[in-house]
């Protein structure tokens, strides 16, 4: 029959909690692992689709850009056929709501009273 000392217990113990421990600390890691390059894969995405965004709205806006050979780039700004810029929409620019701002009329000076000239 197999004799057992409580110093042999004792390490068998410490084997197994140890063991236990790489195990949940391994599981750990490789959830926060998985959860941060979920977030990481969604804020690209977001990213994305705010570059897209923002693309599409400088194309609207008539903006054209080429990058040349020597890493610069060429902006061009395309004008409708009276040869004017194109017209925005005052009421929505970029995806946002924007209230157009009201004109102000025009300063006019008004004239001074001049005195009668003294004789």
């Amino acid at each position: 029959m197999f004799r057992f000392t409580i110093r042999d217990v004792l390490w068998l113990m410490v084997v197994v909690g140890l063991s236990f421990g790489w195990l949940v600390d391994g599981t750990t890691v490789r959830r926060n692992a998985t959860a941060r390059i979920e977030a990481a894969e969604l804020e690209t995405d977001t990213l994305h689709d705010g570059y897209v965004d923002l693309m599409n709205a400088i194309h609207d806006a008539g903006v054209r850009y080429h990058k040349q050979p020597n890493g610069h780039y060429s902006v061009n700004i395309l004008r409708n056929r009276s040869g004017e810029r194109p017209q925005e929409n005052p009421g929505r620019r970029f995806g946002v709501g924007v209230t157009p701002p009201t004109p102000t009329p025009p300063l006019t000076q008004t004239p001074q009273p001049t005195a009668p000239p003294q004789q």
